[in-house]
């Protein structure tokens, strides 16, 4: 077993915050860090067809001004922050991580996008 843990906190300028820390067991990780070149779009053969498999889902980006698309099975998300999903609220997300595709819609930066995945091998 390994131990996936997050520490999360947000601020907004008038003074809020939300925070949380915590911790999941998975059976293994795997980390998945891609370049996308401008204009380019890389599909990513992950072969994580059963989603309810997986107990944390984790997206992060070197930019986050929507230039970075995301598509699964169930639709495309414009990167304009992190994605941190857990348990069931992965399928949410995906119900079928088989592939997955990264699109770069700047037309002079590359990306560089990071996946984290942590799941269950039974």
């Amino acid at each position: 077993m390994e131990q996936t843990s997050w520490n999360i906190k947000v601020f907004t300028n008038s003074g809020l915050v939300n925070s949380d820390l915590g911790s999941l067991e998975v059976d293994a990780s795997t980390i998945v860090p891609v370049t996308i070149p401008a204009t380019d779009t890389v599909v990513l053969a992950l072969q994580l067809a059963d989603t309810s498999k997986i107990n944390v889902f984790n997206i992060t980006c070197d930019k986050y001004d929507a230039t970075v698309e995301v598509t699964s099975d169930v639709g495309t998300y414009k990167l304009t922050g992190p994605v941190l999903l857990c348990g069931e609220t992965v399928s949410c997300f995906s119900a079928n991580l088989s592939t997955l595709s990264i699109e770069n819609k700047s037309s002079d930066t590359d990306a560089e996008v990071t996946i984290l995945i942590g799941r269950d091998l039974s």
